[in-house]
Order: C-alpha cells, then structure tokens, then sequence
C-alpha cells in the first residue's frame, strides 16, 4: 500500500434478540448469530486548480 492509499480490515459480530430473533426468516434460512467481515481501500488524490 502507498502513502496516498489506505487499506483496512473490520469484522463484526452481533446476536439477534426479541421478534427479530424469533422470525420465521430467522428460524428457516439463518442465524442469530450474526458475522460481518469486510475490506476497504481508499485513495486520495490532491486536486488544485
């Protein structure tokens, strides 16, 4: 990585509760356990005019 660009790494857990937890949704096709991981780059640029 570059001196202009960045990179960064994130991960997140959360637990589901209440009616969001007892969804037919939920109980059918997923999880209360709930993983999100992700990565971002971002470049920066001066512009003048």
């Amino acid at each position: 990585v570059t001196e202009p660009m960045t990179a960064s790494l994130f991960a997140e857990y959360s637990r589901l509760m209440g009616p969001a937890a007892d969804s037919s949704l939920v109980e059918e096709r997923g999880s209360r356990d709930q993983f999100t991981i992700g990565v971002s780059t971002t470049y920066r640029f001066d512009f003048s005019m």
